[in-house]
């Protein structure tokens, strides 16, 4: 006997429900990767943003120190009083550098509030703003804290740095009873 044809055709290829289902994850697939990737180069430059805002914080505070050890008058330079304020050290010499005056808002963060006349520093088409609050002040010390901060498409933020600036005697120390003998 003969089997009859018409009753065992075999159709090889795919159905059309497989390939819906074929392009569908391969589309879960592209666009998993494509945020993956978006999400990555947020994150890294986020964490670029922050390390160059602390790197402009340090050199802030490097600079005051600088101030402190370079000019004449020395630590009496620095703001006497409670405020924010930004270092001019736009000149190679050191004993050339001022503070400013007060710059208003000065407020602790958070909230940011940039004070209007803060100095503005572009890197990598990123402007951040940094300037220096000095909180309270003492007879032989001064609090320095450094504040920069920046937006961009994630918001605003910000990176304090916090030191203490003491009076210290340059030179030689000798033993007596003064904090800064005359030698």
């Amino acid at each position: 006997m003969r089997a009859n044809s018409r009753y065992n055709l075999k159709f090889s290829g795919q159905s059309m429900i497989e390939v819906v289902i074929g392009l569908a994850i391969t589309t879960l697939l592209a666009v998993a990767l494509v945020t993956t990737s978006i999400y990555t180069q947020k994150t890294s430059r986020s964490a670029k943003n922050e390390a160059q805002a602390s790197k402009l914080a340090q050199e802030l505070i490097e600079q005051a120190r600088i101030f402190r050890d370079r000019v004449p008058s020395g630590f009496a330079a620095l703001p006497s009083s409670a405020g924010c304020y930004t270092l001019n050290s736009s000149g190679a010499d050191p004993a050339t550098w001022s503070f400013s005056s007060a710059l208003s808002p000065c407020n602790s963060p958070p909230p940011v509030v940039v004070p209007s006349g803060a100095e503005s520093v572009i890197l990598d088409n990123v402007t951040f703003a940094r300037w220096v609050q000095i909180p309270a002040t003492t007879g032989i010390r001064r609090q320095l804290r450094v504040i920069v901060s920046w937006s961009d498409s994630g918001g605003t933020h910000y990176v304090t740095n916090e030191t203490f600036l003491a009076n210290w005697c340059g030179g030689q120390v000798i033993v007596s009873s003064t904090p800064c003998p005359s030698p």
